[in-house]
Order: structure tokens, then sequence, then C-alpha cells
């Protein structure tokens, strides 16, 4: 049976919130069964971030699912900064992530001096 994403989402708006303090991330996307609408009992929370950040690629992930331990499920995480994405966005699993996942948090783009 599926699960409704409403049972997550107290802890998804708490992550997001940590994530964007500790991280200062561009976006953040769930993506996956919880995204889609076939989460189950067993369904791990699958989190997609895009961040300027000097770590390792291993590190990055290590770092996210330490601040998320806290989780009801198990979180399974994928941190790109932005030039990793735009080389990567045209992938297939990234890009139906990108089209069908549902965006968690996104910052403004302002225009510099405005």
């Amino acid at each position: 049976m599926a699960q409704d994403i409403r049972s997550i989402q107290p802890w998804l708006n708490q992550a997001t919130k940590r994530l964007q303090i500790e991280f200062n991330p561009e976006k953040i996307i769930l993506f996956g069964s919880w995204a889609y609408g076939d989460a189950t009992k067993r369904s791990d929370i699958d989190l997609f971030m895009v961040c300027q950040c000097d770590f390792t690629p291993l590190d990055r992930i290590g770092k996210v699912l330490k601040l998320l331990a806290d989780s009801p499920r198990a979180v399974d995480a994928i941190v790109y900064t932005p030039e990793e994405l735009e080389r990567c966005k045209h992938r297939p699993f990234i890009a139906q992530l990108l089209r069908e996942g549902k965006v968690l948090y996104e910052r403004e783009k302002t225009l510099a001096g405005s």
C-alpha cells in the first residue's frame, strides 16, 4: 500500500531548513517514490541537493546523511555542485529528477547590485 507524503512532511520541512543553514544550497529536490506518489513502508527518502562546496562527492553525501540522521526512513542523498549539475543535467536520471521531482527549496536568483 502506498504511503502518503504527509507522513514525512514535518520531517522534510525540518530537514530542508537544516540543509539551508548548513549548506546554503541553490536547490533541494525530493525525488523517487516519495515524490512520485508510490512510496511503500520500505521506501527510503531520496534527496538531490545543489550547493557550492569544496568537499569531495563522498564527503558531501556523508555530511548530509549525518545532518539528517534523525530521519524516519533511510535517506539516500545526491549532492552536486552547480558546475557538476551543468555537466550532467542532460543525463536521463538527472533530467528525470529535475523534471519530475518535488522542489523542497530553491534559492531566489537576484541580479548583482539589486
